[in-house]
């Protein structure tokens, strides 16, 4: 909903001209005519205003917000509503955010970044220390005076978008600078802040930002599994002492961050106070000029630039307020929150006097809830004739731990949460269980232990049926689930395309839960019998084969046993199952050898004998064949192979013939498909005893 110039809203703000835009809000400057001063004037996006939990939330967070009163923090003025524009009126800023400084500036010097660093550390410190957490630091919501103030915008509006579960994708960009808690959903308190602060470092001192992705979701995985990526490859002169604080802030366990902000402003100012010691200045050193011509450079850059339209203001001098007593008391590793002048009389006695008001109010408070005990508990049994010594337990589930404590006055209960879990039956924060049952007695006082809902801990399960294995892969790999596939054949489902998953695309199931797809093989393969073919002829073997659906190859060895042209033996053993098309190698006789030429006798010379040896090796029982290789071994010849053949293993053990001239030792090995060969054993002939 846009507003045109000119328009007055609550009879007091008159929208001047638009000055950017956000995910949430539409930004003006207007006028007060009230007070005849400028402000910022942010009206809730459309799709927001239709929200009540979201309206109620935000209401009440920048209510808080406004109570807030800091030099490094933009003041809120007002929230209200009109019709439909629900608007927060904040103290206008002549200057740019940090975002569009980094684009124009990054890398920082040192100075320079820890001069802004411990501006918005300082910020957010007050505001920690009156109970509100921003839950949105970057860059964007930090803006830069032309006098060199930084001041931190925009609290309490994430606490009230994360509570109204707003999803529009335009919120997504904080994911760049959220805590691994925030990320993972989980608990969000004021280290978080810190961690955000600790990427802003981050990128001022390198010019980029640690974690990024394509999508929101793979940014959110990198912020809680992958360490911080070494600021030194993008920026080589940052000091150790700086890396240190980037490092600390910046740790996937929040116990191992700053304790508070506090502290990390103290850290930042030790660095700048040893800084500006060892410079000797009288002015700080923490101070970056820009000349006209940069402001000028700045404006059209960014003019330029569709990334990032809120408060484009010049911007002629950043100063970092290190004054000279403040690096006096910081030498005394002391901390001195030190406001402007000439407001900081002013604001402390509007501070007093608040803290007056809200002392009475709450005393009041406390009064009224002690005299309402009083009379539950001792002067209205008095009249209904009852004993104070007992009472009811009362309904709890489905009530919220606050509404739970007004009910513990009524029913003279005391209420205690010892935990909380998740539930699909119970919205975050309510009561799941109590430890006595909604009206049974209880004694009065007595401690009623209950449990709370941490919400729904499931997730969609993302659609994969009938993507291709790849995309599934890569769509789950930004989900938290766990993936387990599983190979079928199918007749129907293309090759590495899923067929089903459980649980179905578009159900909630668990995070962290398995969910299982099935991936198609294709066609499950036909397998056949193999017939046998040992003793046939060549062209007979070769037809059974080809009619049995598989393929042929064939070799040929002597032999002394079976006529030439007949099949020897087959690769394959008959009657075993094999897919269709497999290869079955079989052996065709050549006939007997023909018989050696005895040598004749000579002084060097002995008779060549027959023998014979045993082939029995160790074979793998799975096996149908085995591939045998025989080296004979003598004084005078040394190793030579003598057989190198594949043999059925049904065929052993195999009486093998040999001739030897003088004694042998016959070494058999089975040779692997990979063409080594395994040593199985030796056997020795000896000429003397076993030529025939």
């Amino acid at each position: 909903m846009l507003i045109n110039p000119g328009t007055v809203i609550a009879g007091r703000y008159e929208i001047i001209e638009k000055i950017g835009a956000g995910g949430m809000a539409i930004v003006y400057r207007a006028k007060d005519k009230k007070l005849g001063r400028s402000v910022t004037f942010k009206v809730m996006r459309e799709e927001f205003s239709q929200d009540e939990e979201f309206i109620d939330r935000f209401s009440i967070e920048a209510t808080a917000a406004a109570s807030l009163s800091h030099q490094n923090i933009v003041n809120v003025y007002d929230v209200g509503q009109e019709d439909l524009i629900h608007y927060i009126v904040m103290e206008y800023i002549e200057g740019v955010t940090l975002k569009e400084l980094i684009r124009n500036r990054a890398p920082f010097s040192e100075d320079e970044l820890l001069g802004v660093a411990v501006q918005i550390a300082n910020g957010l410190d007050n505001a920690h220390k009156n109970g509100i957490v921003h839950r949105d630091i970057k860059p964007q919501n930090i803006l830069v005076t032309a006098n060199g103030i930084v001041k931190v915008t925009d609290f309490g509006i994430a606490r009230a978008a994360s509570a109204a579960t707003i999803t529009n994708s335009s919120t997504m960009g904080s994911v760049h600078y959220f805590s691994p808690e925030q990320a993972r959903g989980g608990f969000v308190d004021n280290k978080s802040d810190l961690y955000s602060l600790g990427i802003v470092m981050y990128e001022m001192a390198t010019g980029q930002l640690p974690f990024d992705g394509d999508t929101a979701v793979s940014v959110a995985l990198k912020q809680i599994n992958e360490p911080l990526p070494d600021p030194l490859q993008y920026n080589p002169n940052i000091s150790e002492r700086l890396l240190k604080i980037i490092y600390k802030a910046t740790e996937k366990q929040s116990l191992k961050r700053f304790a508070s902000a506090e502290e990390f402003s103290l850290e930042l100012k030790r660095v700048i106070t040893k800084e500006q010691i060892s410079h000797e200045e009288k002015t700080p050193s923490s101070t970056v000029r820009l000349t006209r011509e940069e402001v000028a450079s700045i404006q059209d850059a960014e003019k330029k630039s569709a990334e990032d339209d809120e408060w484009n203001k010049p911007i002629d001098i950043i100063k970092f307020n290190i004054n000279e007593d403040d690096k006096q008391y910081y030498d005394d590793d002391e901390y001195d929150e030190r406001e402007e002048a000439d407001h900081g009389k002013l604001k402390r006695e509007k501070r007093e006097e608040r803290k007056v008001i809200l002392a009475a109010v709450l005393t009041g408070i406390t009064i009224v809830i002690l005299l309402a005990a009083i009379v539950i508990k001792f002067i209205v049994p008095m009249f209904i004739g009852g004993s104070s010594k007992t009472t009811e337990a009362p309904p709890l589930m489905g009530i919220t731990l606050e509404e739970a404590q007004i009910a513990a006055v009524e029913y003279n209960v005391i209420i205690k949460e010892v935990g909380s879990e998740y539930s699909d039956d119970y919205l975050e924060g309510q009561i799941i269980s109590q430890s006595q049952e909604a009206g049974t007695t209880v004694e009065s006082g007595s401690t009623i232990e209950v449990v709370t809902s941490k919400g729904t801990d499931k997730l969609e399960v993302p659609e994969l049926v009938n993507k291709a294995a790849d995309k599934a892969y890569e769509i789950m790999g930004e989900k938290f689930f766990e993936l387990e596939v599983v190979p079928e054949y199918s007749d129907t489902v293309a090759k590495n395309v899923v067929i089903r998953q459980e649980p179905e695309g578009g159900t909630l199931h668990a995070a962290g839960e398995v969910v299982t797809i099935y991936i198609s093989r294709g066609p499950e393969p036909q397998t056949v019998t193999v017939p046998a073919v040992t003793g046939w002829t060549e062209a007979e073997a070769i037809n059974t084969l080809r009619d049995a659906g598989l393929q042929v190859a064939k070799e040929e060895s002597e032999s002394s046993s079976v006529a030439a042209g007949k099949v020897i033996r087959q690769t394959v053993v008959a009657g075993s199952r094999v897919d269709a098309q497999t290869i079955v190698t079989i052996i065709i006789s050549k006939g007997a050898p023909e018989p050696e030429a005895t040598p004749e006798p000579s002084a060097n010379n002995s008779a060549q004998k027959s023998s014979t040896i045993i082939l029995n090796p160790n074979s793998d029982p799975e096996a149908d064949t085995v591939r045998l290789k025989v080296i004979k071994v003598t004084a005078s010849e040394g190793p030579v192979e003598i057989m190198n053949e594949v043999v059925n293993v049904s065929e052993l053990p195999l009486t093998y013939t040999v001739t030897i001239t003088e004694d042998a030792d016959f070494q058999v090995y089975i040779v692997n498909s990979n063409g080594t060969s395994d040593w199985q054993y030796t056997q020795t002939v000896l000429y003397s005893e076993d030529a025939q």
